[in-house]
């Protein structure tokens, strides 16, 4: 496949914009057209089409030839996490924002997002969720301005926490990255990972802020669909890469509750990794990692929302027992 690339000569912009296409011709026109009917111009707009088969390709072609500060990258189809960092890669602007091609901005939101203090390495915004039914719902995060690493970790749990904006921390597209950090310290979307793979991102990318800012106005329309991505099964593969990648960014917090939010998706990674997989030996071998990581971690006095009987077994001298568990249970489902 011949790479086609429109690339013009420009001063480097204050924001760059990626946004992965695949098969959205549909909203495409409503994406961009909202991007460019903002106040500021500060940005440029990098397309990364992960090898569309209907008319995304020539319609991102067509908006690039009107545009001085669009810019076209025609790739093989490899996922959306390979196009986002190919975005990054290309990125030449000082910060950095995710939108989805099916999704609009609302008006002045980067003139807004712009006018924001310049030393801060993380923002999060707000935004609208629109469901197929026509229903909306807001999500408008407390205000927060968070200085030094250890109340970034504590802007980070009232993300995930809050239960009226729960589990607010992931998503790809409601915040503002600095691109210098991406680049310097190789940040990067895990390219076999479609589940969750925005917060591992964000909880990578996070561990080095100094300063993060949590805005509770409407930037971002995100549209939801009943066909994304978080109605596709996963194979054990996955939630074991995913596992893994939760662990990596464990060594790097300190805040308890932080801590335990992500071994708690460990284990359900682990768990759900076991529950899907046939072969004895990778089950078993996989079961002995979890134990060991159980067991190394002195998980025993912590308040994770796991059934019982898994507590039990993993607090069992040998993962032995769990196998055998396992063994039966997976015989009945």
């Amino acid at each position: 496949c011949i790479q086609f690339i429109i690339y013009k000569i420009h001063n480097m912009p204050t924001l760059s914009i990626i946004i992965p296409v695949y098969n959205s011709e549909k909203y495409l026109k409503q994406c961009l057209d909202s991007i460019l009917a903002q106040a500021s111009d500060d940005f440029e707009i990098l397309l990364i089409d992960d090898g569309s088969t209907d008319f995304s390709g020539k319609l991102c072609d067509e908006y690039a030839s009107r545009y001085n500060n669009i810019y076209v990258f025609h790739e093989k189809n490899r996922g959306v996490s390979a196009a986002r960092n190919k975005g990054i890669e290309r990125a030449q602007g000082e910060y950095v924002i995710f939108v989805d091609s099916d999704d609009w901005l609302e008006k002045n939101a980067l003139s807004f997002l712009m006018a924001q203090e310049s030393d801060v390495d993380l923002i999060f915004y707000g935004s609208s969720f629109h469901s197929v039914n026509g229903n909306v719902t807001l999500y408008s995060p407390n205000l927060c301005i968070c200085h030094g690493f250890s109340e970034v970790q504590e802007g980070m749990i009232d993300l995930i926490t809050n239960p009226k904006y729960y589990d607010y921390l992931g998503f790809t597209w409601n915040k503002v990255f600095r691109s210098n950090i991406l680049k310097e310290y190789n940040i990067r979307f895990i390219e076999n990972l479609s589940y969750r793979e925005d917060e591992v991102f964000t909880l990578h990318y996070a561990h080095y802020c100094k300063k993060l800012m949590i805005l509770p106005n409407i930037v971002y329309n995100y549209r939801v669909s009943d066909t994304g991505l978080t109605k596709k099964k996963h194979t054990y593969d996955e939630f074991l890469l995913l596992s893994h990648a939760y662990q990596e960014s464990l060594i790097y917090y300190t805040d308890k509750r932080l801590q335990e939010y992500m071994i708690l998706q460990i284990i359900r990674n682990y768990l759900n990794a076991i529950k899907r997989i046939s072969n004895i030996r990778k089950r078993n071998t996989i079961i002995k990692e979890l134990w060991v990581f159980y067991q190394e971690k002195n998980i025993f006095d912590m308040s994770l929302k796991i059934k019982s009987v898994y507590r039990y077994l993993l607090c069992l001298p040998s993962a032995w027992f769990m196998n055998i568990y396992m063994s039966i249970k997976l015989l009945f489902k």
